[in-house]
């Protein structure tokens, strides 16, 4: 079969597998893997395929896709070949958290280096994908700081940059799954990418992926996805583990847990609907669908894994301090939000290095001036913020396993 052209996907994780390697391995694109996991990387080449299991519709089950042909390098100690791919490629995309924005950047400007090197001159699509408000932005900003002139007139006439919202969950396998092939990945049922319609146009030279779906306001649709959406997935995921469960299905079937999830989806979504004159009331089929999804046990989704990296997921910006920030913007009371965002100080993951730095903050800090630091709060200059502040502590305080009483009493 003629292939369509050369992909690089920065960041074979989870989405990387299971979301770009998949679709591109089945539209036909010659695939390269690019990561800084070493382990990763070297068992992918020795395996020279994985498994990508899909849930189907009707959640009876799980396709497999069985992804091979591809190549995986990584990106330092396999540079040259790396940036080679990168060179070549018709089509690149990003599949990495935010912490992985500059070297991006950096290998993006070494590989168009190479280009004017090597004389390679065609059109290039960049889709840039993770869950990060301002994506575009960010890229555009940071390729005007970082390129030379010469480097900035090859991008400029060569390369499409275009935003793409990553809305497929792909997750650890099950024991089952994994005992078949260390690298699989299990992904839900969603089988597009959903892309900036203005920006991609512009990649008129390419052979688009079948699987792009284009998207008019990928801001907007972002600021719903991780305001909304990721708001009560994580809150899911935080309470979750705080009672005990394992898997988010089986939190959001727990009846106090989907309550306190569900009222704070609500409040994000007021707040998201003044700001962008959306209905009062959300479509109740989109409601009922997302929450079906949550409550789905063929797909066990883990509350490690969608609550990982806290300090990260309670920035201001992202799904708790950003949607409690944006009600209040438009006069709604964040009190859920808030006070699922105070679960999120007692995750533990043990032995995750991003974990484990909340938890030394608050051994160092003490709970008030973490808050303050993580969710990037100042409550002695900003009413806003102050409530925030708040409703996070007092709820935590209230979920401490010790009574303070006791405390008071035993110092005599």
């Amino acid at each position: 079969m003629k292939k369509k052209g050369n992909v690089v996907i920065i960041g074979a994780g989870r989405s990387g597998r299971g979301l770009h390697g998949e679709f591109c391995y089945k539209d036909g694109y010659l695939i390269t893997f690019g990561d800084i996991n070493a382990e990763l990387i070297d068992q992918l080449n020795r395996q020279k395929q994985y498994l990508s299991f899909s849930e189907n519709a009707d959640g009876s089950g799980f396709d497999e896709c069985v992804v091979s042909g591809y190549q995986a390098f990584h990106i330092h100690r396999d540079r040259p070949l790396y940036l080679q791919a990168l060179a070549e490629a018709d089509l690149i995309f990003t599949a990495t958290f935010d912490d992985a924005f500059e070297s991006i950047v950096q290998d993006i400007k070494d590989a168009i280096a190479l280009r004017i090197k090597q004389d390679i001159h065609k059109q290039t699509a960049l889709v840039v994908g993770a869950n990060y408000i301002g994506l575009y932005d960010y890229f555009s900003k940071a390729f005007e700081q970082h390129l030379s002139a010469e480097e900035k007139k090859e991008y400029d006439r060569y390369y499409v940059l275009a935003e793409s919202i990553i809305y497929r969950v792909s997750s650890f396998p099950t024991p089952q799954q994994k005992v078949r092939d260390l690298c699989s990945v299990q992904n839900d049922a969603f089988s597009c990418l959903q892309v900036n319609t203005a920006q991609i146009r512009k990649a008129d030279q390419i052979v688009l992926p079948s699987f792009f779906v284009e998207e008019d306001d990928t801001l907007r649709f972002m600021h719903c996805k991780i305001w909304n959406v990721n708001t009560s997935h994580c809150s899911l995921a935080y309470l979750g583990q705080y009672y005990g469960y394992e898997n988010v299905c089986d939190a959001a079937n727990d009846d106090q847990i989907s309550r306190m999830a569900y009222y704070a989806a609500e409040e994000a979504y007021q707040g998201l609907a003044r700001r962008y004159g959306l209905p009062k009331v959300q479509d109740r089929e989109t409601k009922l669908g997302l929450w079906a999804w949550y409550r789905d046990r063929t797909m066990k989704d883990t509350v490690i894994r969608v609550g990982n990296d806290p300090i990260r997921k309670l920035r201001r910006t992202d799904r708790f301090i950003g949607a409690a920030l944006n009600a209040l913007e438009y006069g709604i009371l964040p009190v859920h939000i808030c006070q699922n965002a105070a679960y999120g100080f007692y995750f533990h993951n043990e032995g995750d290095p991003r974990t484990d730095q909340l938890h030394e903050k608050i051994r160092t800090l003490g709970i008030e001036e973490t808050i303050k630091a993580v969710c990037g709060l100042n409550p002695d200059s900003d009413a806003k913020d102050q409530l925030i502040y708040d409703l996070i502590l007092a709820k935590y305080y209230d979920l401490a396993k010790t009574n303070p009483l006791d405390e008071y009493i035993q110092q005599g």
